[in-house]
């Protein structure tokens, strides 16, 4: 019998608690609807002050419409004499973009690495591994890009014994040929393409 009159205690306090958070939570409600008002009101009276280069450069980004191109055949036929023209190679990827308008228009390719084991049989030298990252690029990756420009060639020779070499092929962006190629690429004058990137 006491142990009934126990948990019908425990009950009750546990009914207790539960009344007394939902009072709570009207309250709670109430005293954020009347804030929100206030917030509402004071918004509409006050507009909230932002630095006018962070102003416009929302009103900016928010107009524009970027477009990324996957073929280079695509990017020239639309940015063909364009005013002004960036490209940059970032994170072992070539970039060049165009802002025509309200339209910002990008075109990326990503630069292979190769690397090979090469191992010295007196004579002659045998390839023994060769490493690719991407399947879609070609096993010996020549330096020209699919859109046509020419990277120059770095190449790293690491002994690993006295028979084994490791070398990697890097490749990087010669500034005045590339303002070349995109010059007759997309009819620009070199004067107008930039080395770098359109930031908003």
């Amino acid at each position: 019998m006491n142990s009934g009159s126990e948990y019908g205690d425990k009950w009750d306090t546990i009914d207790l608690i539960i009344t007394a958070l939902k009072e709570h939570e009207k309250r709670l409600d109430s005293v954020y609807n009347k804030f929100e008002t206030l917030v509402d009101k004071f918004s509409a009276k006050e507009p909230t002050r932002e630095p006018a280069a962070v102003r416009g450069r929302k009103r900016v980004s928010e107009s524009l419409i970027f477009i990324s191109c996957e073929k280079w055949q695509d990017f020239k036929s639309k940015c063909k004499g364009a005013s002004v023209i960036t490209f940059e190679i970032h994170d072992n990827t070539f970039s060049v973009c165009v802002r025509l308008k309200r339209d910002v228009f990008r075109y990326s390719e990503k630069i292979p690495r190769n690397t090979f084991k090469l191992v010295n049989e007196e004579k002659q030298y045998l390839v023994d591994k060769f490493y690719i990252e991407d399947l879609e690029n070609p096993m010996f990756f020549n330096g020209t890009l699919k859109c046509g420009l020419k990277l120059s060639t770095k190449t790293t020779k690491v002994g690993l014994n006295d028979r084994e070499f490791q070398i990697t092929l890097d490749y990087d962006l010669d500034s005045d040929v590339a303002k070349e190629f995109l010059s007759k690429e997309l009819s620009v004058s070199k004067e107008n393409i930039v080395e770098g990137r359109i930031t908003l």
